[in-house]
């Protein structure tokens, strides 16, 4: 069944107050769409932000109130997807600031993105001819990034497989 998706969740973007979330902001790519949408956000943001949350328990969390089940494929697809939303993200907003901007996160996180998309294909059983070829350069990408000794390994991805 489709629902209310919030389409950037996440632990940036979760009012707290203790241990009790109270609000969600940003809710600029709302849409109505498979929830695993939503929980494929919720894995990648929490991936990028260094694993804040665990996301097995949150993912149990909201299976026991939902009383849903999480599909291990469904949200692998919707991973891949939501990465591609950021590298488009991060791309449009290279373009718009052009190449004399100092370096922003959009440039620092963009190598990420990339290599981390191409390890979430792999994952959703993609079956795309040249993927060597595009992790190569991607690897090429992100290997001088100012950030990779920050947030490692970037096809070190959350095993989201269950069960939760």
């Amino acid at each position: 069944p489709r629902s209310l998706c919030h389409g950037d969740a996440g632990a940036g973007n979760f009012l707290h107050d203790g241990g009790a979330v109270t609000a969600l902001l940003d809710w600029e790519f709302a849409h109505v769409d498979d929830p695993h949408d939503d929980l494929a956000w919720v894995a990648v943001r929490n991936q990028v932000q260094r694993r804040p949350l665990a996301v097995g328990a949150v993912f149990a969390a909201w299976q026991h109130s939902t009383g849903r089940t999480i599909d291990p494929a469904r949200l692998e697809h919707h991973r891949a997807v939501v990465l591609t939303r950021m590298l488009i993200s991060c791309d449009a907003a290279l373009a718009r600031a052009g190449e004399a901007q100092p370096p922003t996160v959009q440039s620092m996180l963009r190598p990420y993105l990339g290599l981390a998309l191409v390890e979430a294909l792999r994952r959703a059983g993609a079956g795309i001819d040249r993927l060597d070829e595009i992790e190569e350069d991607a690897r090429a990408r992100w290997a001088p990034s100012p950030i990779a000794e920050v947030l490692g390994d970037p096809t070190d991805l959350d095993d989201l497989g269950g069960p939760w």
